[in-house]
């Protein structure tokens, strides 16, 4: 037996077993990210369910798939409302706009929050906000950043180009008259 081979054996038995402790630091960490990336991957099926849902004018979907408690932040507003009080908002729209869709551009997940960036659109078949029906086609651009909890959306915020789908819909913006 060579003098060298009880040498080798140390260190060939001495870096496999640093490499075998750096493994299950690595299993380690690689299974804590895949846990993370289903966790993210089942909260952007749920906002990617809910508005599937919408768009299929299921008023249904908000019992489904929001908590009790959630917040709801409409355009323009840092004040939430509550799923109940969206309902009739969404009701209108679905009496206003025939074949509205949202066509996710992003859908991005981290950690509890999603962000899904759509483009919205629609056709103009019922009175919406003072404005008679007109046929006309209408898209615009939207962000929705919802946060999820316990597999169900806690807070949404939402933030919508109404400016432009109105502009699209006819109306007109101009200065206000002096009194």
């Amino acid at each position: 037996m060579n003098q060298k081979t009880p040498m080798i054996l140390t260190l060939a038995m001495t870096l496999f077993f640093i490499v075998g402790c750096e493994d299950q630091a690595s299993i380690a960490e690689l299974d804590a990210f895949r846990a993370q990336v289903a966790i993210e991957d089942q909260n952007k099926a749920i906002v990617r369910r809910y508005l599937e849902g919408v768009d299929s004018y299921r008023i249904e979907i908000f019992d489904e798939v929001f908590s009790s408690d959630a917040r709801i932040y409409p355009p323009g507003s840092f004040e939430p409302i509550s799923v109940d009080q969206v309902k009739p908002l969404l009701n209108g729209s679905y009496n206003a706009f025939e074949d509205i869709t949202h066509n996710f551009e992003d859908l991005i997940a981290d950690g509890d929050k999603v962000l899904a960036r759509t483009r919205n659109s629609g056709t103009h078949t019922g009175e919406f906000a003072s404005i008679s029906p007109s046929g006309k086609v209408f898209q615009f651009g939207a962000l929705h950043l919802f946060r999820i909890e316990e597999g169900k959306i806690a807070e949404l915020w939402i933030q919508e180009d109404f400016l432009w789908m109105y502009q699209q819909l006819g109306m007109e913006l101009k200065p206000k008259d002096d009194e």
